[in-house]
């Protein structure tokens, strides 16, 4: 998912703009950097000639990377002008940790195995990188045992959004710093061997507290007066590669048919129609079309047009599909494995936190799901719901970009449950939930409804196999 050379580009970047680095100053070798990142040479390589091309650094033959680039007294100032700009972004950035990243923290430290450890141990003897990057590592490390991509994807630009790694200088720092961040990686290599999450989760907000105040210090004055520019708000970049329209427009219809807007049994607009909304040819929009009915959402009809099918019309793949509907079905699906480890938490917060004619519209919202039997609406509802609702902006962001990957999960629930028992418990388990939230009952809510993903999850990957998938199986570990 995230490239790493451009990592590394970002890095190097910021940390030359940032003053960081001086003109005429060599960057570390290329050796060195690849140690640090984890990754080959050629991918360092490639990161350095970037930085070449847009006038930061000279490369010469046989020798490290020279700055070229003068920050100045500019480095300061930007800083500043950074902090600022994210300063809400930041603050609601650290209200949201224990909603989205100690639950994600908590699952990979449960899965690590003794290699993973080691690698940790390895980060913490290293003494050519600079300690809070070897602190962000650590993190990736834990997380990177669940095998979710997506999950690393967001990972990285949460770490590309603070940027803190990216800014600090170790050789400007007091000894003590150095040494208290030190002793926060080796307190969570601690904590993984015996089990105790809650003391990652204390070195976590320590760290990130102390970088905060060390960095608004040096930017500003004391006593300065200060005023916030236009906020930056976090944005997570789910899609490496832009779609084509086609795809777009294709899951926009999706969530539309979820939703309701074309109901199951009617037709779609003509496609001059759809064309005219969605602002693209005629064309584009006849590719949609064909990849609707390619995953059996829709079927077109010679002379009648394009027809919403019920979940029970929809045939059972048996074709292969093409690779980028697959692509977006496993990117889907790994987003449905995000869900189920934050959900509960998020949930929660969210319908405690909402105004009540927003909870009763959500309540209203899944009756009538429950009414038209269609149970693979609720999962995109409640993505929905917590994509607007939530009161913290990372969390509705990183929800709103779920919800919008989950139209490519839909189609997997055309497919028929695997026993008789496993259709009544998640009758059951939707019944008990709409009895729950007309109660008021928020927390057994969303217990319900993390179980009820919990038990879709091995279900669609199943699915998501037998379409040719052969990893569906081996990612998203829980």
């Amino acid at each position: 998912m995230q490239n790493r050379s451009y990592l590394i580009y970002e890095y190097f970047k910021s940390r030359i703009t940032f003053g960081c680095y001086s003109i005429c100053e060599s960057l570390p070798s290329t050796g060195t950097v690849g140690r640090q990142f984890a990754c080959s040479p050629q991918t360092v390589r490639k990161a350095l000639l970037r930085m070449r091309d847009e006038g930061y650094i000279l490369l010469s033959p046989g020798r490290r990377a020279k700055v070229v680039y003068d920050a100045g007294h500019k480095g300061n100032h930007l800083l500043k002008d950074h902090l600022l700009a994210r300063k809400e972004g930041l603050s609601d950035l650290y209200g949201s940790v224990e909603f989205i990243w100690q639950r994600l923290t908590d699952t990979g430290i449960r899965l690590m195995g003794e290699g993973d450890i080691a690698f940790l141990e390895g980060c913490a003897s290293r003494k050519e990188a600079d300690p809070l990057w070897l602190f962000t590592v650590s993190f990736w490390a834990i997380l990177r045992p669940i095998k979710n991509d997506l999950i690393l994807n967001l990972f990285w630009d949460t770490v590309r959004y603070i940027r803190f790694p990216y800014l600090w200088d170790s050789g400007a720092r007091i000894a003590s710093d150095v040494d208290f961040l030190k002793s926060g990686l080796l307190r969570v290599i601690s904590s993984i061997k015996s089990g105790d999450t809650r003391n990652i989760a204390e070195a976590f907000y320590e760290c990130y507290s102390r970088i905060v105040l060390t960095l608004n210090a040096e930017a500003y004055s004391p006593g300065e007066a200060v005023c916030l520019p236009p906020q930056i708000p976090f944005q997570w970049e789910i899609w490496r590669i832009r779609a084509q329209k086609c795809y777009t427009a294709a899951a926009s219809l999706i969530q539309k048919i979820n939703e309701g807007i074309y109901p199951e049994g009617s037709f779609l607009p003509s496609a001059s129609a759809l064309a005219h909304d969605y602002g693209v040819s005629v064309m584009t929009m006849r590719r949609t079309i064909r990849l609707l009915n390619e995953i059996s959402v829709t079927k077109t009809y010679n002379g009648r047009g394009t027809q919403v099918l019920t979940i029970n019309e929809r045939p059972r793949q048996q074709e292969k599909l093409s690779p980028e509907i697959m692509r977006n079905m496993s990117l889907s699906l790994q987003g449905l494995h995000l869900v189920c480890l934050t959900c509960g938490e998020v949930m929660r917060d969210t319908l405690a936190n909402a105004e009540s004619a927003d909870r009763d519209a959500f309540k209203e919202r899944l009756e009538g799901i429950f009414e038209n039997k269609n149970p693979s609406c609720i999962l995109p509802a409640c993505l929905k719901f917590i994509g607007e609702k939530n009161r913290l902006a990372y969390v509705r962001t990183v929800y709103a970009s779920l919800y919008e990957l989950s139209a490519w999960t839909s189609p997997l629930f055309s497919y028929p449950r695997s026993s008789e028992e496993d259709y009544e418990s998640s009758k059951y388990i939707s019944r008990e939930s709409l009895y729950l939230l007309r109660a008021g009952k928020f927390v057994e809510f969303a217990e319900i409804f993390h179980k009820k993903l919990a038990q879709d999850l091995p279900m669609l990957q199943k699915h998501l196999a037998q379409l040719g998938a052969n990893d569906a199986l081996e990612m998203c570990r829980m």
